[in-house]
């Protein structure tokens, strides 16, 4: 009869074995696994015929369309008269990849399925890394890591990578942990197949590309960072601030209070910049994020929108106006990438009902320096046809800051406000143009 029975093997001696797993093999004449390296196969051997996907599993990081072959012979095998086993490490909801896909292939075809549960590696590597499970610990599968360029987690508490098939895949998932932990981090690298002896090899980070044994059994396990970075981190710090038991100033605090102090912060970043004072400019990032985040929990307190709206919000939006990186668009050049962006927020700009030329202007920030938004301003209206009433060559940029430094030190002398003046002929020419479509 037509069936699909999934059975955890466990970490690798026969005497973890679940009474259920042990009855099912003593069922069955054949077993399929996914490779031969689980520490049983010689013992099930004995027992009943061993067959594996050994050749489908050979190319570790195309992990994704391994796991969809598998499931597809997977589901043909149990079409059978006699159906098919199939063994996995560990638990199967736990230690194997892709049950998700294996079970909803059953249910498309109609296959009747059995899961028999399995003593987890989890066990033991908590026992090697030194820690209990419900201290915040997180498992993620090596394959996570393959077009990927930070880790899938949070680095502030402890994770297991599982699935370290080859040295290949080790390679991506070191390249994606240099991101964020250095190199000298120490990393407990366990082989199940030792299980029995419960033996574990302590390395530094770097050196986790250098061991000789790579199998479906072998996980790294990773320790928290001694001092928490991580953003969910940050959030809890400035929620406590702004909760009841928090600090005073904190709760009284507002949108409008923190606007001056967040345009202060930036521009102290940018100075840092400037100076190349790479310390300080790690000092003031952090102060610019602090006042991302808090602005984020009063909008949150108020019912607006939350810190993840914020994040979700910045991701897409990257990700829609760069198709040319995550789509199928073809941009080779930076003058094809800036054209494509600008077609982009114009449609974005018509999603959201704004298709009048003038209404181009509204995304122009009230608050820029006045210098910086006339230039944007006069970018939208030189895309709408209007030319400045000069005819100077300001292509060398020397000249250039040697006559608006002019124009200031004559303003001061006026006793004029060059940055209200040229805020109010910025309006102008708004008003300007507005008035011109209108007309037209």
């Amino acid at each position: 009869m037509a069936h699909l029975t999934i059975v955890g093997l466990g970490p690798g001696r026969w005497e973890q074995l679940t009474l259920a797993a042990y009855e099912a093999i003593q069922q069955h004449d054949e077993i399929w696994l996914r490779n031969r390296q689980h520490p049983l196969t010689a013992q099930l051997a004995t027992q009943l015929a061993v067959q594996s996907f050994d050749m489908i599993d050979a190319d570790a990081v195309e992990s994704r369309a391994t796991a969809q072959e598998i499931t597809a012979q997977l589901v043909a095998l149990a079409m059978r008269p006699q159906g098919v086993l199939y063994g996995v490490p560990g638990h199967p909801f736990v230690d194997e990849r892709g049950m998700a896909q294996i079970i909803q292939a059953a249910e498309q075809h109609d296959v009747p399925l059995t899961v028999i549960d399995g003593v987890s590696i989890v066990g033991p590597t908590l026992m090697a890394g030194g820690c209990d499970a419900p201290n915040g610990w997180q498992i993620v599968a090596a394959e996570a890591f393959v077009q990927r360029y930070v880790p899938p987690f949070d680095a502030d508490r402890p994770v297991r990578i599982v699935g370290l098939v080859s040295r290949a895949l080790a390679t991506e998932v070191q390249r994606n942990l240099l991101q964020i932990y250095p190199a000298n981090h120490p990393v407990v690298l366990w082989e199940c197949g030792e299980c029995e002896a419960q033996s574990h090899t302590v390395e530094s980070l770097h050196e986790v590309v250098g061991g000789d044994t790579f199998s479906h059994q072998t996980a790294l396990w990773i320790p928290a960072r001694p001092r928490p970075g991580a953003l969910p981190h940050l959030h809890d710090i400035v929620a406590h601030l702004r909760a009841p038991e928090g600090c005073p100033w904190d709760q009284e605090q507002d949108h409008a209070s923190l606007r001056d102090a967040l345009l202060e912060e930036a521009y102290e970043a940018a100075d840092a910049i400037d100076r190349a004072d790479w310390a300080n400019l790690a000092e003031e990032l952090g102060d610019l994020l602090l006042s991302i985040v808090m602005h984020s929990q009063i909008a949150h307190e108020a019912g607006r929108f939350s810190l993840h709206e914020v994040v979700a919000s910045v991701s897409e939006k990257l990700i829609r106006r760069h198709p040319h990186v995550f789509g199928t668009v073809d941009a080779t050049d930076s003058a094809t990438v800036l054209q494509n962006w600008e077609a982009i927020k114009a449609e974005e700009r018509a999603a959201k009902g704004a298709t009048a030329p003038e209404d181009e202007y509204v995304a122009v920030a009230l608050a820029l320096p006045a210098l910086t938004r006339a230039q944007k301003v006069s970018k939208v209206a030189m895309r709408n046809g209007w030319r400045p009433a000069s005819t100077v060559d300001f292509s060398d940029a020397t000249a250039l800051g040697a006559l608006l430094l002019d124009i200031a030190a004559h303003a001061k002398a006026a006793d004029l406000n060059a940055e209200a003046a040229l805020g109010a002929a910025t309006a102008r020419l708004i008003t300007a143009q507005r008035q011109r479509k209108g007309q037209g």
